[in-house]
């Protein structure tokens, strides 16, 4: 499941952050920010096993700006 999600992952980010490039990056702050999200989203998904539906429902919650939309 996990590689499952790392390809969704990539297809609407267009890159991938894997658990052992973390350290790869020449600035830390984004290594930081791109190993906190692997271990606070990523990892949690795999163990709860999500599907494509809810996968993508949580994507449009997180990414939803309603500032562009109700003024």
């Amino acid at each position: 499941m996990e590689s499952k999600i790392n390809i969704k992952w990539t297809m609407s980010n267009i890159a991938v952050m894997l658990p052992d490039q973390r350290n790869l990056s020449p600035d830390l702050s984004i290594a930081r920010v791109g190993g906190r999200i692997m271990d606070e989203l990523v990892k949690p998904m795999t163990e709860v096993q999500i599907d494509d539906t809810e996968f993508a429902c949580l994507k449009a919650i997180v990414f939803f700006d309603p500032s562009k939309y109700f003024k």
